[in-house]
């Protein structure tokens, strides 16, 4: 899977129903050439301007949507039921995906986290399973309370993963 940039996504889209930088930005509270580094990966923009940016250029939720389904870094609702429903070929593919999307030597602490879920997930069910100390230390270091209430590397969707890890821990 070639997943392209959220930058890449909105220009293409942007592309497709020819439209100008200027058209786009305005009244976004920003220049043309921002949305034009953002399209090249170059600088972030806020979600306030993306919103009035995203309606500019007539993109819905359906066009969010269908772009978060398609990206390995989301767990969407139907990957949620994919690991509900024990779908191994669905979860083989996502787990490849995620891999190959984060093929770094020295990933973050939630990549880490993620392919490990991924990983438990794929695997036969072995009531006698137990996780391997460098899997338990992950759990521990992602679960553990924080300042704030939440580790700074908890995810998201830790919740139904971490109960999915849990039962492996067992």
């Amino acid at each position: 899977m070639n997943q392209i940039s959220w930058g890449r996504y909105i220009q293409r889209f942007r592309h497709d129903r020819g439209l100008t930088l200027i058209a786009a930005v305005k009244d976004a509270g920003c220049a043309p050439s921002t949305l034009s580094r953002f399209e090249h990966d170059d600088v972030d923009i806020s979600v306030t301007r993306m919103r009035k940016i995203m309606q500019n250029i007539a993109m819905d939720r359906w066009d969010f949507q269908d772009r978060v389904a398609t990206d390995p870094e989301y767990l969407t609702d139907n990957k949620l039921l994919d690991f509900i429903n024990g779908d191994l070929n669905q979860l083989r593919q996502y787990t490849s995906a995620y891999t190959l999307a984060h093929r770094e030597s020295r990933p973050l602490p939630g990549v880490q986290y993620t392919k490990m879920i991924y990983q438990l997930a794929i695997e036969p069910t072995n009531p006698n399973h137990r996780l391997r100390p460098s899997q338990e230390d992950l759990l521990a270091q992602l679960l553990q309370p924080h300042q704030a209430g939440v580790s700074p590397n908890a995810l998201p969707f830790t919740s139904p993963c971490a109960s999915l890890a849990t039962n492996y821990s067992r």
